[in-house]
């Protein structure tokens, strides 16, 4: 028999749906592996702060072996929010977000988010997202969003989208599809008597657009810590197909893989990291004549992708404009990393402490437009970097100083 809580926002339907396959256990075995199950069914549902079954001998005892779960849950808050700052490609950020949790008691989430950066780019942004709508195991989520992204210092411009997604994620969270309908508008930079500075490259793209596409994400990943990992692999791949009405008609394809692997020299454990990215944006339809648009193509550079190199620092780039070369984006990405780490003995003071590792790594990469991506090109446009320095875990991610030779 089932006992469910009585004094909680979360409605008895939802509550059974992850719960019942309990019921249906005919060992005691069999019952503490679905209880587990319905324990993390229902942490997963992102409303929960705690949920224990506890197995108790019937009240009710009809037959031999019958038992009662009760069920106590510890429910979040209502009403929850953060403020933060932090840095992102030389620019500070600050963001403010809040949420309502669970009002309705179907573990419906309703978030909002402002953000606002040095280079005064910003976003705006409300999201609705319900796990298990009409009993689909799985979250669907809907956001609307208006975002605009200073390119000034790079390319020359500034871009400003309104738009809105619909998302459906798996319960693992494994495979997610999604919609996306964007209007977007890419404004000149001007100098100060109001004449246009951008390159001739960006300004040809200067046109209001409508991106209406299908998008599908594969994340898997066995890494044993997602910031500061010292064994497993990853991947991920995501697609995209642009067409469905709009102006804008392409397919976008993106893979990237790690491996991590530790071995022991010397009684010295060294973790060794290889990863690597390869993505594609090809045109077809309506825009294969005229080329990809510039807010749809990839860039390459910065700590993220090729350190050593300023953020869209690789690539195609114009005849003017920013630094007098505007970055332009690429059609086809690729690029691959090498590194190897060893921990700091806990003796030496705060970066012992912190678990923080002294690494070498190399990175190379290339971007080039699609019409130029021979084999020949790749090898001949390729950028290499070398470096070495320390990396260490904090609450905001993983942190690293490098010293680099390009």
């Amino acid at each position: 028999q089932l006992q469910l809580p009585n004094n909680c926002r979360t409605s008895a339907a939802l509550l059974i749906a992850s719960i019942v396959p309990v019921k249906q256990a005919k060992t005691l075995r069999e019952l503490a592996e679905r209880s587990e199950e319905a324990r993390n069914k229902l942490m997963s549902l992102g409303v929960f702060k705690d949920v224990r079954l506890l197995v108790t001998k019937s009240t009710q005892r009809q037959q031999r072996g019958d038992v009662d779960v009760k069920v106590h849950l510890e429910e979040l808050d209502v009403f929850g929010g953060s403020f933060g700052a932090y840095l992102e490609r030389s620019d500070m950020n600050m963001s403010i977000d809040g949420r309502l949790l669970n009002v309705l008691g179907q573990a419906e989430t309703l978030a909002a988010k402002a953000s606002i950066n040095s280079s005064r780019s910003s976003t705006l942004r409300a999201s609705f997202s319900r796990p298990m709508l009409f009993g689909a195991d799985a979250r669907p989520a809907c956001a609307f969003y208006r975002e605009t992204d200073a390119a000034i210092d790079t390319s020359s411009f500034t871009s400003k989208t309104l738009g809105s997604s619909f998302d459906f994620e798996t319960p693992s969270g494994m495979h997610k599809f999604g919609y996306t309908l964007d209007y977007r508008d890419l404004l000149l930079a001007r100098n100060s008597d109001g004449a246009v500075s951008a390159s001739p490259e960006v300004t040809a793209h200067a046109r209001p657009t409508l991106k209406s596409s299908l998008r599908y994400t594969f994340d898997w990943s066995s890494l044993d810590h997602p910031f500061m990992p010292m064994s497993g692999a990853s991947l991920r791949v995501a697609a995209e197909m642009a067409g469905a009405g709009g102006t804008e008609s392409f397919l976008k394809t993106s893979i990237t893989a790690c491996q991590v692997t530790t071995v022991d020299m010397l009684g010295l454990p060294l973790v060794i990291t290889c990863g690597g990215n390869v993505s594609m944006l090809r045109p077809f339809g309506n825009t294969k004549h005229r080329g990809t648009h510039l807010l749809d193509r990839f860039h390459l550079g910065g700590p993220t992708s090729l350190r050593g190199f300023q953020w869209a620092g690789v690539g195609p780039r114009g005849r003017g404009g920013a630094n007098d070369a505007d970055a332009l984006g690429g059609d086809m990405r690729a690029r691959g990393t090498m590194s190897v780490a060893a921990p700091l003995p806990e003796s030496i003071p705060v970066l012992g402490s912190l678990g923080a590792r002294v690494h070498a790594f190399a990175d190379a990469g290339t971007l080039l437009p699609w019409h130029a991506a021979s084999r020949k090109n790749i090898a001949a446009t390729a950028r290499v970097s070398t470096g070495a320095g320390l990396q260490f875990f904090t609450p905001l991610g993983r942190v690293e100083v490098n010293w680099t030779r390009v």
